[in-house]
């Protein structure tokens, strides 16, 4: 497997080098590149299996870059020390990225989610991703669709249509209003963090998160009940919140 990696920061290059060495021999680092420029070259000349790409760079941004590139047949592991909106996009897209300061762990995690994404798209719909990607980034907006990767592919679950998350069994399963559901191995803590930003979205009890916009009744016995009479209990210690962000909305 071959890999190129664009990040401005030489001690990046060094550290995901290092790893990649010790710990994935089967990754043939084929060059490096420290701005759009350089990026864009060595990418359309080296066509590599992977790219390690920054999302912050001298000359423009990782989606700068992208936006340039013909040749789209790999796997992207974004690399940032920057958590905003782009990181929080990416994260929705269910692509790879790695934080700075590079880990090993970390670095595998994101080798493996690379690798899978790229075995469940095609060219044509990684493009498409991307494309959606590139526009929530520029016109800093929050993601729309949260792409869900399971062991039978990617479900894109649009967020004003989730209704509720429950954790069971170390599994979490996204409802929709449609009453339709998708289970993810990812812990509830993880959606938490990403569903931070979002007014609407809240943890209300160790296994529930709850869309606010489909509560219909707050019930004083410490439960609420969502639309289709779903009925999903809260912490004593979340309720005086929830009435106040209930009243917000």
């Amino acid at each position: 497997m071959t890999a190129v990696i664009v990040d401005d920061h030489r001690s990046a290059h060094s550290a995901i080098q290092t790893h990649l060495e010790e710990r994935h021999p089967e990754v043939l680092v084929q060059g490096n590149a420290y701005n759009v420029a350089e990026g864009l070259h060595l990418i359309q000349e080296s066509q590599p299996d992977l790219l390690f790409l920054d999302i912050h760079l001298p000359d423009g941004t990782a989606f700068d870059l992208l936006e340039q590139i013909q040749y789209h047949d790999f796997a992207i592991v974004f690399v940032t020390g920057h958590n905003n909106y782009a990181r929080l996009a990416i994260d929705f897209a269910a692509l790879a990225y790695l934080d700075k300061p590079v880990d090993e762990k970390k670095l595998t995690a994101a080798i493996e989610r690379a690798k899978d994404r790229l075995a469940w798209r095609n060219v044509q719909e990684q493009l498409t991703d991307l494309r959606q990607l590139i526009t929530t980034f520029q016109n800093k907006q929050l993601p729309t669709k949260l792409a869900v990767s399971t062991n039978s592919g990617i479900y894109y679950v649009p967020i004003d249509q989730i209704t509720y998350l429950k954790v069971d069994e170390g599994l979490t399963y996204i409802y929709q209003l449609n009453g339709e559901r998708v289970s993810v191995s990812a812990n509830l803590v993880h959606y938490e963090r990403q569903f931070s930003e979002y007014p609407q979205f809240m943890r209300v009890h160790k296994s529930f998160i709850i869309n606010l916009d489909y509560v219909q009744k707050y019930l004083h016995d410490g439960e609420v009940t969502l639309n289709g009479g779903i009925q999903v209990p809260i912490s004593r210690r979340k309720v005086e919140e929830l009435k106040e962000r209930l009243g917000e909305l």
